[in-house]
């Protein structure tokens, strides 16, 4: 009666067993995962990017190391690059900006990151250092990033018009010859001015900074940043 009891238990859990590998190796074909990567945070990391793909209905698709966007022209393919080194880059769906047609993807590379904003009709792709903003009228988009110490972002601000073709960048603040600077907490106070703190690092070896409110101002076709007063 025992052994009998034993052996219809190890049958169920070769069953069970049996039954999670026969779910989890489809799912594993579809993950984007290194070799040097666990698997279970690349799980993770899937059932998060399935989420946001889930809500962009059906444009995009992750199939193992390919990431694929449809466009109105062409499937987009970002492909994940595993080698260590300068070619390493990886990249994720965040969403898609339907408001003014364009997909957010994520960029990790070997030594800081980005995003990636593609417009859904034509393919055309555009890197930008911070996550977008876009303006109340739809028609601009801004980007901030903070990098005091490592300085692989040096337009720390930038603006681009939205145009039939794609973005045409309208202003870059660059602090390459200047204190390693960043922009924090930017919001669009109407279509022709943003307010925002400008942050310094104190010095070269710092993680200090000094923070002053700073606006961007469009003035007669040009876009102005102002310091004001603390």
């Amino acid at each position: 009666m025992l052994r009998s009891l034993v052996a219809a238990l190890l049958l169920c859990i070769c069953i069970i067993s049996s039954a999670v590998v026969a779910v989890s190796e489809p799912i594993d074909k579809k993950i984007s995962k290194c070799s040097s990567e666990d698997i279970e945070a690349a799980r993770k990391n899937y059932n998060i990017e399935q989420n946001k793909i889930s809500r962009a209905t059906g444009h995009a698709v992750r199939k193992g190391l390919r990431l694929e966007l449809s466009t109105g022209k062409r499937v987009i393919v970002l492909k994940d690059d595993c080698s260590e080194g300068e070619s390493y880059g990886r990249y994720s769906f965040e969403r898609h900006l339907t408001d003014i047609g364009y997909y957010l993807v994520s960029v990790t590379a070997y030594e800081g990151g980005g995003f990636l904003l593609i417009n859904d009709r034509n393919g055309k792709q555009t890197f930008i250092s911070g996550e977008p903003q876009v303006s109340p009228d739809k028609k601009r988009v801004l980007a901030t990033s903070m990098d005091f110490m490592a300085g692989y972002s040096n337009k720390t601000i930038a603006m681009w018009r939205l145009v039939l073709t794609g973005l045409e960048e309208e202003y870059v603040y660059d602090t390459l010859n200047e204190k390693a600077c960043g922009a924090s907490d930017a919001r669009w106070l109407d279509n022709k001015s943003v307010e925002l703190n400008l942050e310094c690092a104190v010095s070269d070896t710092s993680d200090l900074t000094t923070k002053t409110k700073a606006r961007l101002i469009m003035k007669k076709g040009k876009w102005d940043l102002l310091k004001l007063k603390n």
